[in-house]
């Protein structure tokens, strides 16, 4: 038998009145009904421990799975800007290298470039 210690717990007049009910409609002494609070405490912790462990690990598997796909995300908008300067950056040297020939309206040539505004 394991070695027994004995506590002393204080209680109001209303706490021990309590306990002395409870112990008398189980029928069993006070000291016992403490003892299986207690464990039921423990066994209340432990399932509240597991299942928030459990929805850490959720929230956490959740979470790898937004960062990879904000990282790829993020990669092919890199991709798509680096794409489109490439694309602004031709378009741009082309219209400064050649640029349009129209007509005043005196009839002689004008050199323009293809950004700027013809009248």
């Amino acid at each position: 038998m394991p070695a027994s210690n004995n506590l002393l717990v204080v209680l109001n007049a209303r706490e021990k009145t309590d306990l002395a009910r409870q112990a008398s409609r189980r029928g069993i002494s006070m000291g016992e009904v403490v003892r299986r609070a207690v464990a039921r405490f423990e066994t209340s912790d432990d399932a509240d421990m597991a299942q928030q462990e459990s929805l850490i690990e959720g929230l956490v598997k959740a979470l790898e799975v937004s960062t990879a796909r904000a990282a790829a995300s993020l990669d092919q908008a890199r991709r798509d800007v680096a794409e489109a300067r490439k694309t602004f950056s031709v378009a741009s040297v082309s219209s400064s290298i050649s640029p349009v020939v129209s007509t005043s309206s005196a009839g002689r040539a004008v050199r323009r470039s293809r950004t700027a505004k013809v009248a």
